[in-house]
């Protein structure tokens, strides 16, 4: 898909799904969508980008959050008690 395609899809879709009520329909939501959709299209940029908002999660602490809910979902999935 081109970007150009993307990008006026997402331009339809995301008031639509706002009116569902959708969360996470945000500017940061859109442009890391943007950004994982053209891995296959430009491989530079994505790396790029992905480094970028690599640093930026890194130095806000989502890396941090996100890997404490991981751990708990990890922790939690296979409790011996689910084997009964």
């Amino acid at each position: 898909m081109s970007v150009d395609k993307w990008l006026n899809r997402w331009i339809a879709l995301a008031p639509r799904l706002r009116a569902l009520n959708i969360p996470n329909l945000g500017e940061a939501q859109a442009c890391r969508g943007f950004i994982l959709a053209t891995e296959t299209i430009n491989p530079a940029f994505y790396n790029s980008a992905m480094s970028d908002l690599g640093q930026a999660d890194r130095e806000t602490g989502h890396v941090d959050r996100l890997k404490a809910v991981l751990e708990l979902l990890r922790d939690n999935l296979h409790r011996p008690e689910d084997n009964k």
